[in-house]
C-alpha cells in the first residue's frame, strides 16, 4: 500500500510541476518570458516579413523565439520548412497545437531551447523579435553564417549595421539584412582583354559596404559605390579624367569573379584572387 501511495504523490508532483496546456490556453500579450516579453506579430506585417526575406518552397526558416509560432505557419503554408526555437514550455506546447490545427505540423518543428545556444547554420531565412541588446550579442554569430542567409529582426536593429530593406505597416516595422561575403584584403584583379593590365585592389569591409584603393601599374584608381549584397559584389573603378568601370561579381572564398562593364560601353569576363586577408567587420 505504502509503495502504490508514494507512486501516486510522485505522479501528483511531476504534474504539479509540468502542467499541460488547457485546450482553452491563451498567451498573454506582454507576458514575461527568460529574454523578452511575448509581443505577437501583426497578421499585415507578418506577410510582409515573408515576403522581404523571400521565403519560398524549400526554404528552411528558423525563428527564434517562436511565441505562438505564427511566424512558423505562415512559412510552411508558404512551402518552407519551419523551425522554432522558444523557451516558455507553455507557449511551446500552444504552437505545436496550432501547427497542427492549419494542418502543417508536417512543416514545423517547435523546440524548447535557449536561442544562444542553438546552432544557427542551415537556415536560409533567420526571424527574431528581439530587444536591441539582445540582437546585439547576437550579431557576431549572425556574420559568421552563411553569405546571402536572409535575416529578419521585428522593431529593432542592429547597432551600426544598416539593413538592406526595412517595411513599416501600422506603425510596426521589420528590417531585412543579408549576410555579407568576407571580400576585406588585398586582391590581384584581371580582365579578358589582352591591353588591360591587372589591378592591384584593397578592400575594406564595414558589413556589407566596401571601400578602399587600388593601382594599375603604378596608376592610382578610385574605388566607389562598394557593396556586398550575399555572395554578390559591386563596386566601380575609374581614373581622374578617365572613364569608370562598372563591376558586379560574386565571392567565392579567395576568389572574385563577373563581368565589367567598360567606360566605352564593352563588357569584359574579369577575376581575382586574394592575396592577404585583411579583419573586416
Amino acid at each position: 500500500m505504502s509503495s502504490g501511495l508514494n507512486a501516486l504523490r510522485m505522479a501528483l508532483a511531476v504534474a504539479w510541476r509540468r502542467p499541460s496546456v488547457a485546450a482553452g490556453y491563451r498567451p498573454d500579450w506582454g507576458q514575461t518570458g527568460k529574454d523578452a516579453v511575448w509581443v505577437p506579430t501583426p497578421a499585415s506585417l507578418l506577410d510582409d516579413i515573408l515576403d522581404m526575406a523571400h521565403v519560398a518552397p524549400g526554404d528552411r526558416l528558423l525563428d527564434l523565439g517562436a511565441g505562438d509560432g505564427r511566424i512558423l505557419i505562415g512559412a510552411a503554408l508558404r512551402g518552407a520548412d519551419a523551425i522554432g526555437v522558444e523557451f516558455d514550455r507553455e507557449l511551446v506546447r500552444y504552437a505545436r497545437r496550432r501547427a497542427r490545427e492549419a494542418g502543417v505540423a508536417d512543416r514545423v518543428r517547435i523546440r524548447r531551447a535557449d536561442l544562444f545556444k542553438v546552432r544557427l547554420d542551415g537556415a536560409d531565412v533567420i526571424t527574431f523579435y528581439l530587444m536591441p541588446h539582445l540582437n546585439l550579442r547576437l550579431r557576431p554569430k549572425l556574420l559568421a553564417l552563411t553569405p546571402g542567409t536572409r535575416l529578419v529582426s521585428q522593431s529593432f536593429g542592429m547597432g551600426e549595421w544598416r539593413p538592406d530593406a526595412q517595411v513599416v505597416r501600422d506603425g510596426r516595422q521589420a528590417y531585412l539584412w543579408v549576410v555579407p561575403a568576407q571580400a576585406a584584403g588585398t586582391w590581384c584583379l584581371q580582365h579578358d582583354a589582352d591591353d588591360e593590365p591587372p589591378v592591384r585592389l584593397h578592400l575594406t569591409q564595414r558589413f556589407q559596404y566596401l571601400e578602399g584603393a587600388a593601382t594599375q601599374h603604378a596608376r592610382s584608381l578610385s574605388l566607389r559605390e562598394g557593396r556586398l549584397r550575399g555572395a554578390g559584389i559591386s563596386f566601380v573603378l575609374g581614373r581622374l579624367g578617365a572613364g569608370r568601370w562598372h563591376y558586379e561579381g560574386r565571392v567565392v572564398g579567395n576568389t572574385m569573379c563577373g563581368t565589367a562593364l567598360a567606360a566605352d560601353g564593352r563588357c569584359h569576363a574579369w577575376y581575382a584572387r586574394r592575396l592577404s586577408r585583411d579583419q573586416g567587420s
